[in-house]
């Protein structure tokens, strides 16, 4: 009877808790993806040498677009900070223990205990 319960009650909610996950990541993708911002600078650029758009026009675009690049860039470190300090509350070490910057070594004290049974060794046999 355990067994129809959880298929019947868990499950489901398994599966919707799942895709909520896959919606999520997919949207951080979509927000976080810098290279539509990238060729649209480098699209405004073109359009200035062919003489399609004028000096006032490039520079307003190009404000934007590089207001958009900031935003997204932004976006990036905050989601980054975020997952750190997940994994950081997920080892043990609370949300308030400090978080090493991405590349920096990680430096603390480790204890380590080896129980070892030598019983028997170097008797002849």
């Amino acid at each position: 009877m355990l067994i129809v319960d959880d298929l019947l009650c868990w499950w489901p909610l398994k599966g919707v808790l799942w895709l909520t996950s896959q919606l999520k990541d997919v949207a951080e993708k979509a927000a976080t993806d810098e290279q539509p911002v990238l060729q649209a600078i480098l699209e405004n650029e073109v359009a200035l040498e062919d003489g399609r758009v004028d000096e006032a026009t490039y520079a307003e675009r190009q404000q934007a677009l590089m207001g958009e690049l900031r935003r997204i860039r932004e976006l990036r470190q905050r989601l980054a900070a975020e997952a750190a300090a997940a994994a950081a509350a997920a080892a043990g070490g609370g949300p308030g223990a400090p978080v090493p910057a991405p590349g920096q070594p990680i430096s603390g004290k480790a204890k380590l205990e080896v129980d070892v049974d030598f019983e028997g060794y170097g008797k002849g046999a």
